[in-house]
């Protein structure tokens, strides 16, 4: 029996030690991770449950059971539950969700890196990082010692990166940020769109924009100079829209341009970018707009490049971005020469070869009259025709003049029709021809600034037409007469002068440049409240005054050759001459004025050219009428005084001139004398009182507007059946059958008024407001037309009725001589009383 004992403990301190050898063991395999198997809130290890509660008890089942007796009621026969230690079971099996504990690992490839300023780098290129415990680790740039790609210098970059254990790793890599590459640069060899735009005759693309290419090659939205490295032609897709787009050959030579932000094509068909009558390319089979595809489909030949701006490319507008500079300068003309070089040392990518002399300025039609002895064929065709000559080199500056020869077989100014005159130019190894159209015709318009003039046909004038798209027309004109309601017509980059009634120039509105002319500005000003290039025409229209006229010479007419001439003649104060338009003489300016009478002095001034003549004053009076400004002095006779107070002290004066009505009132002894009024027509109304002098009036007949303005008085009833019209900018009233004043048209500033007060918006022009007004008339109303006579003031009969609008006049009763009105009231009187009701009451 004791010996059953013994063996019984010495069996359970054997299966102690081994369990803690067991233990043991486990514990030096996983040294880093120990899991604890707590039962009643103990590990066999010694450690105790930190959450474990005295009375609980946390059953440890193997096979089913606890040592303490209790059962795994979820146990089935043949199962083995595994209590794992340090990712192992006691039976040996390893637990599958067991993590050991790791740390990253980060690769940086290369370790150091070189760039030129401005390259593109992606910092985190050739960084990675592994970890065996965690697959999902964080990297991220811990520094990046203030990196710019743009500036030279050495970075440290640190690179870091944590795993879910909060383990952490670090590594670094060198970038050194050499001098930037050169830029590419394109030359030109002149800036025509103007230094105030765009200053030189270099656009850069940066290093990384020049690409070599072998064979056809489709690209994004991207700007650069693409090179064409292969021995035959490739073809270049590049996406984007409303850009310009360049193909030249290895030489410079312009062979096609796409002008996408104007729809525009160059090429040999189209010579000419601003006249262009091609906005269509070829892409996938399909004719396309230019302004959705200008990059697609470019065809380089051998050793030739492309050039592609994009809009915005370096600038916000069309002429900062390098768009403007590519349209005027590059792909102005089909054959035009730039060059491509190396910012840096200057070398050229596209050697230049001789070109042919080049003959400008033939793009305008000449017009010659029938007949006409002092037509110079040879003067009028090289008028404003140049011809120069490179020189073999792409430097203008030594450029030379070359002799222009003029073929004009064929050609007769006594014959009706069209001669095509051919012009040559060589340098004795290449020659340039050029032509220009002269037709001969007997329709011929003229527009003359000073002693310049500019020919063209009739066609081509719009004269008080509102044009609702540009056209043709050279010239757009409005007289003092025309003043439409809107204005449908639209341009931008043209020239406007304003002229006034005799055809002097008064203002200038130079769209093209954007810059503003008046007497007081003489040289041009900068001012976008004056002048803007998109808003010329506007602004010069909105300027004009009674009796101005307004001519327009749009951008984009035919070569723009009437622009041309308005910007090349811009002189404030020079006369202007325009067929069917005729202009008074203007007053004659004196050099010298008499300071009392201010009449001209000058010697060679007569009454026949001045408004006023001095007749000289020998006798300076001591004292003067205050009534006629005449001397008083005793001393003073008709000798020796201009004139001679005869005093004037008039009993009575007339009611509507204020001239003296005496009897013995002559002239001599008056300052005025009333003549009498016989055959005036008054109209009194609301205390005002307004007279047509006889000869100065009519009733019921016809007028014109040329001879309006002769007249104060225009009257109509309704029983007129004739036709008239009357000049612009008047006034008319009307008159019902009481004589009440019921109308006011304001032909001057387009306002219809009535009783209920003036109307929104007139339903009548400045220049029909008067036949309107008649056909408007009610029966037994009377129109008086007081039309618009040049003057302004009291004597003026449209500043009379621009007077009635607001007054209170509008309701008042009128009386006008030699019209009798019914009666706008009856009385009844009975014993001595009386009663009065208004007409209708």
């Amino acid at each position: 029996m004791k010996m059953s004992r013994i063996l019984t403990i010495i069996a359970v301190v054997l299966v102690f030690m081994l369990t803690l050898t067991s233990c043991d063991l486990i514990q030096g395999l996983f040294p880093s991770e120990h899991q604890h198997s707590f039962v009643e809130g103990k590990c066999e290890c010694g450690a105790e449950d930190p959450d474990y509660k005295p009375g609980e008890h946390t059953h440890n089942y193997v096979d089913g059971k606890c040592e303490c007796g209790a059962e795994d009621p979820n146990y089935k026969p043949g199962e083995h539950t595994h209590n794992y230690v340090d990712g192992k079971c006691e039976c040996g099996a390893e637990d599958p969700n067991y993590v050991v504990e790791t740390t990253p690992v980060i690769s940086v490839v290369p370790a150091e890196l070189e760039i030129n300023a401005g390259d593109d780098i992606d910092l985190m290129f050739g960084v990675s990082v592994t970890d065996e415990g965690d697959k999902e680790v964080r990297l991220i740039i811990e520094s990046d010692d203030d990196f710019d790609a743009e500036a030279e210098g050495v970075y440290t970059i640190t690179y870091k990166a944590i795993n879910k254990f909060g383990n952490e790793a670090t590594a670094t890599r060198k970038v050194t940020v050499l001098k930037a590459l050169s830029a590419l640069s394109l030359e030109v060899q002149k800036n025509l769109l103007g230094e105030t735009k765009w200053q030189g005759t270099i656009l850069n693309f940066k290093n990384k924009e020049y690409k070599e290419l072998s064979a056809d090659t489709e690209l994004g939205v991207e700007s650069g100079v693409f090179h064409n490295t292969s021995t035959s032609s490739i073809t270049l897709s590049v996406g984007g829209g409303y850009g310009v787009a360049a193909v030249i050959d290895a030489n410079g030579v312009v062979i096609e341009g796409r002008d996408g932000a104007n729809g525009k094509v160059v090429n040999a068909a189209n010579p000419v970018r601003s006249s262009s009558s091609t906005n269509l390319i070829e892409v996938g089979g399909e004719k396309v707009a230019v302004t959705d595809f200008f990059a697609q489909n470019l065809v380089i030949p051998a050793g030739g490049y492309a050039i592609v701006v994009q809009n915005g490319y370096c600038g916000t507008t069309v002429d900062s971005d390098g768009r403007g500079f590519m349209n005027y300068n590059v792909i102005g003309t089909y054959g035009n020469v730039v060059r491509l070089l190396w910012a840096d040392d200057a070398e050229v990518l596209t050697p230049y070869v001789n070109q042919a002399p080049v003959i400008s300025g033939t793009a305008n039609q000449i017009y010659a009259a029938i007949a006409d002895v002092n037509f110079t064929l040879d003067a009028q065709i090289l008028a404003g025709v140049t011809a120069t000559d490179d020189n073999g080199t792409f430097d203008p500056s030594d450029d030379a003049a070359v002799t222009i020869t003029v073929n004009g077989e064929g050609f007769d100014v006594n014959t009706l029709g069209k001669y095509t005159i051919t012009l040559t130019a060589t340098d004795g190894e290449l020659t340039a021809t050029a032509s220009r159209v002269v037709e001969v015709t007997d329709k011929l318009s003229e527009v003359t600034v000073g002693d310049k003039s500019y020919k063209t046909l009739p066609e081509y004038f719009a004269i008080d037409v509102n044009v609702d798209k540009l056209g043709s027309y050279h010239f757009i004109i409005f007289t003092p007469t025309f003043r439409p309601e809107s204005l449908a017509f639209t341009n931008g980059w043209g020239e406007a002068f304003v002229l006034n009634q005799y055809g002097q120039v008064v203002r200038i509105y130079d769209g093209a440049n954007g810059k503003y002319y008046d007497a007081d500005n003489k040289a041009g000003i900068t001012d976008a409240t004056k002048c803007t290039a998109a808003d010329f025409w506007k602004q010069a229209y909105a300027s004009l005054q009674e009796g101005e006229y307004l001519v327009i010479a749009p951008n984009g007419a035919p070569g723009n050759a009437s622009r041309a001439f308005l910007l090349g003649n811009r002189t404030v104060g020079a006369q202007m001459t325009i067929t069917g338009i005729t202009f008074p003489e203007a007053p004659h300016e004196c050099e010298s004025k008499c300071a009392k009478c201010g009449g001209c002095t000058d010697a060679e001034c007569t009454e026949a050219v001045c408004a006023t003549k001095c007749e000289g004053h020998a006798h300076e009076c001591e004292h003067v009428c205050a009534t006629c400004g005449k001397c008083t002095d005793g001393a003073c006779t008709e000798e020796v005084c201009a004139e001679k107070c005869a005093c004037h002290e008039c009993e009575s004066k007339c009611e509507h001139c204020g001239g003296c009505t005496d009897k013995e009132c002559t002239q001599a002894a008056c300052a005025t004398k009333c003549q009498g009024h016989e055959g005036s027509k008054f109209i009194a109304i609301n205390g005002k009182e307004f007279e047509a002098i006889n000869g100065k009036w009519v009733y019921n007949v016809a007028v014109t507007d040329k001879n309006a303005a002769s007249y104060s008085m225009i009257i109509f009833d309704k029983n007129f059946e004739g036709e008239f019209t009357t000049n612009a900018y008047g006034a008319a009233i009307v008159l019902d059958k009481y004589g009440k004043l019921v109308k006011v048209y304001d032909g001057a500033n387009l306002g219809f008024y009535t009783e209920a007060g003036k109307a929104d918006k007139a339903h009548y022009t400045t220049a029909n407001y008067a036949t309107v007004a008649f056909s408007e008339l009610a029966e037994g109303e009377i129109l008086i037309v007081l039309p618009n006579d040049g003057v302004n003031g009291a004597t003026s009969p449209r500043t009379f009725g621009l007077g009635l609008r607001t007054d209170g006049s509008i309701g008042k009763v009128a009386t006008l001589t030699g019209f009798e009105f019914e009666s706008l009231t009856k009385t009844i009187t009975i014993n001595g009383k009386s009663f009065t009701a208004e007409n209708g009451k």
